[in-house]
């Protein structure tokens, strides 16, 4: 059976790239970064390794991470539950980027993000909101000075056959050691299937992502 990976509208291409906006250090913290891909626009605030006192967390000999997410009240997200929403985009993040830091590096300490989802358009669905966010709070993880085994960039992938879509995927992947640190995706279909994908063709579209960026 033919199988396409091909990235969605609002994945990265040629002409996204040239029209996608990434800064960082835009904000007197360890470390900051400002995302604009057409889409969503996305702000994030780091700071770095503050110590285990300063927080509830208790002891620990390896580093925590933690995420908050949230929608600016002008953001124009289109959902009826945006504190859930917030919650599942925090916890989403923090699973995406937690295995790209070199934790162990910071112990006792609690290194803070904090997520601002500014705008987003109304073709804008949940998942273009995580990956935006994703590739911005990496951007701000680096820019802060944080140790990391790689660059985590968040995008979408449609699945197809020759005649339909069969799901839409949700990656978190890490380019240069071409990983990935998180995947979710929209319809079921079979993990055989999802891994003949991603096996065969993952690495096609990290040669383009290489490529553009």
């Amino acid at each position: 059976m033919y199988v396409g990976f091909i990235p969605s509208n609002h994945s990265l291409s040629q002409h996204d790239t040239k029209s996608t906006v990434m800064k960082c250090g835009v904000a007197k913290k360890n470390g900051s970064a400002f995302l604009n891909d057409g889409l969503s626009k996305v702000t994030c605030n780091v700071y770095a390794c503050r110590s285990v006192e300063r927080t509830k967390c208790g002891y620990t000999d390896k580093g925590m991470f933690t995420v908050t997410a949230r929608f600016a009240p002008f953001s124009n997200v289109n959902s009826t539950k945006v504190r859930e929403d917030e919650k599942l985009l925090s916890s989403r993040l923090r699973s995406s980027l937690e295995s790209a830091l070199q934790l162990e590096k910071f112990p006792k300490s609690v290194l803070e993000a904090h997520i601002v989802i500014l705008d987003a358009c109304s073709s804008s669905t949940f998942s273009d909101i995580q990956s935006a966010s994703t590739t911005c709070l990496s951007l701000a993880i680096a820019n802060a000075g944080i140790d990391m085994n790689d660059l985590v960039v968040g995008t979408n992938i449609e699945i197809t056959t020759k005649r339909k879509k069969l799901s839409s995927l949700c990656l978190a992947i890490m380019p240069s050691l071409e990983k990935i640190t998180y995947v979710v995706f929209e319809s079921w279909f079979s993990c055989t299937l999802l891994s003949e994908v991603l096996e065969q063709q993952l690495s096609a579209y990290l040669l383009t992502l290489n490529i553009y960026t």
